[in-house]
């Protein structure tokens, strides 16, 4: 029985030619979609027994099942290799390079595709912001994971942003906290207020009516911090001032998977509104980290890619991901 590949500009056409060259009896056995259009590959009937049906797909993939694996491998190679290296799990890299593929026809370089399709891939946070609250953005992290840096970054970024701020540090047990809290604030230009309980943040904010903003440094104990967060939290509610709290998690790209899971499991019951992925410059593989925080739906709101406190911390977006990992370098 032979088999007859028939073209068109889609699958309709395809069909529709078909049915005219070999009748209303006509079966599909295989297809192939290309830049310019569909193929199918068509027998005249039904094949009468397993055997026949098996030789037909073996016709059909002589005939049109080569070129399309040549043509997806060839468009997409590019792409696998840089999603390959930057530590992509299968699923993600099949579903970009599958992306990719269909979109060839476009004439769009692969990468670009690429980005475009990972650009929508990953949560990026929206902050909340209402007219006329106050802001307390308190970072939890692990020791090591860039937390006091983060927060001094953060602090001169809202300072800049035309927010009066203060930078605001529990962490005064680990040697050296208090004096490098002092130091990032001089930095930066903003002023830094140690405290023993993180409740202080609301009297903070009444005895000054001009503080628009406080950036919280917790100590890196997760369960102390958990305790904090529920003491501010009240200390917030029972104030007369409208403050908006939210709560950022420092996770470090260089820290493997399993130390991340066992973080953020810890801080689960903190509620943490967004990510800030910190150390970006000091690893190759981007792709996990971001890929975990979209399986626990966490937004990604900031990422800190060096020891720089004026220029090192860049606002998340869809496109700047996409490049960290097709690229491995923060645009």
């Amino acid at each position: 029985m032979p088999v007859l590949t028939v073209k068109g500009t889609d699958l309709r056409e395809a069909l529709v030619h078909a049915r005219k060259a070999l009748g209303d009896h006509a079966v599909v056995v295989s297809r192939m979609d290309t830049p310019s259009g569909t193929v199918i590959a068509v027998a005249p009937e039904v094949p009468r027994s397993p055997q026949a049906l098996e030789a037909l797909r073996h016709e059909a993939r002589r005939l049109i099942g080569r070129p399309q694996a040549h043509a997806t491998l060839a468009g997409t190679r590019e792409v696998e290799r840089c999603l390959g290296r930057a530590g992509a799990s299968r699923k993600l890299l099949e579903r970009t390079c599958e992306a990719v593929a269909g979109r060839l026809s476009e004439g769009a370089h692969p990468l670009d595709l690429a980005a475009e399709e990972l650009s929508v891939a990953f949560p990026v946070a929206q902050l909340k912001r209402r007219r006329g609250a106050k802001v307390v953005l308190a970072l939890l992290g692990t020791a090591g994971a860039g937390k006091s840096t983060t927060a001094a970054k953060l602090a001169g970024r809202m300072q800049a942003s035309g927010r009066t701020t203060a930078l605001v540090t529990i962490d005064l047990d680990r040697p050296g906290a208090r004096a490098q809290a002092s130091s990032n604030g001089r930095t930066m230009g903003v002023p830094v207020a140690p405290a023993r309980d993180a409740a202080r943040v609301a009297r903070l904010f009444e005895a000054e009516p001009s503080l628009e903003c406080v950036v919280l440094d917790m100590t890196g104990r997760s369960e102390h911090d958990l305790e904090q967060l529920e003491a501010l939290r009240a200390a917030l509610l029972q104030s007369e001032v409208d403050v908006d709290l939210t709560v950022l998690a420092a996770l470090p790209m260089t820290s493997s998977r399993q130390a991340q899971e066992r973080f953020l499991g810890r801080i689960a019951p903190a509620s943490v509104d967004a990510v800030v992925v910190t150390k970006t410059d000091e690893c190759d593989v981007p792709a996990p980290t971001l890929e975990l925080c979209s399986e626990r739906r966490l937004p990604i709101a900031f990422l800190s890619n060096g020891r720089d406190l004026a220029t090192d911390l860049r606002r998340a977006s869809g496109e700047g991901l996409a490049n960290l990992v097709l690229r491995r370098r923060v645009a």
